[in-house]
């Protein structure tokens, strides 16, 4: 039996990460704007010596830290009521396995478009990589519809 009373099977390593956002508005008339977005992180991530529980075994695996880096940029049109949001990002994100080498390039987009109290997000996400030779190619695809309910 698995008793994870005293501990978590899925803890993960401790990360430590670091950003920075700009934003460019411009066009700026009563509550009429548009704007640039354009955000940078990093996140190193220490895998070395990381453990974990499986039916109270704990396993260390052969991991090395990684260093992850990401960009992004969103542009913003706004006009009263109704928002107009168009985005895209890239990620590099090197696996920490030491018995393999994998690395995945993450490449995002999106749209997304408010109306009073509606508001409609579409995401999309292609991770492209090679792990010993082998490729990995996928493609995620997300959606949101919200409505807001009370005063605005």
């Amino acid at each position: 039996s698995n008793s994870a009373e005293n501990s978590d099977p899925c803890r993960s390593p401790i990360s430590i990460i670091t950003g920075i956002e700009k934003v460019f508005r411009f066009s700026i008339r009563n509550r009429r704007y548009q704007q640039i977005r354009l955000a940078l992180e990093s996140r190193y991530i220490f895998w070395k010596g990381h453990r974990s529980d499986f039916f109270n075994e704990s396993l260390e695996h052969p991991l090395s830290n990684s260093f992850v880096p990401a960009i992004g940029i969103e542009y913003s049109n706004v006009t009263g009521k109704l928002a107009f949001h168009v985005r895209s990002g890239f990620r590099l994100d090197p696996q920490p396995l030491i018995a393999a080498n994998c690395d995945f390039k993450i490449i995002s987009g999106g749209i997304g478009i408010r109306f009073g109290r509606y508001t409609v997000d579409l995401g999309t996400a292609y991770w492209s990589g090679d792990c010993n030779g082998v490729k990995r190619n996928n493609l995620v695809l997300c959606g949101t519809l919200n409505l807001s309910i009370g005063r605005q």
